[in-house]
């Protein structure tokens, strides 16, 4: 059985040093206003969807789809 939610769905792969934009969540409560902020390095990447982004020194891990590629 052939699901259509997934039909056209595609993997995001980043490179290790290349700049990315977060996905952060806004001051107000709903999940509806979230905003692409934060221009960081890619530090590692660890298999199969999570990355580590330096953030202000501290390593944090982030999954896939919270990042976004950005076009200097």
């Amino acid at each position: 059985m052939l699901l259509a939610y997934n039909l056209r769905s595609k993997d995001k792969h980043f490179e290790v040093g290349e700049k990315v934009l977060i996905l952060t969540p806004d001051s107000t409560a709903s999940r509806a206003f979230n905003k692409w902020t934060a221009l960081l390095l890619l530090w590692k990447f660890c298999p199969p969807y999570i990355y580590v982004v330096d953030v202000a020194g501290i390593m944090r891990h982030f999954d896939t789809n919270k990042l976004c590629n950005c076009h200097v």
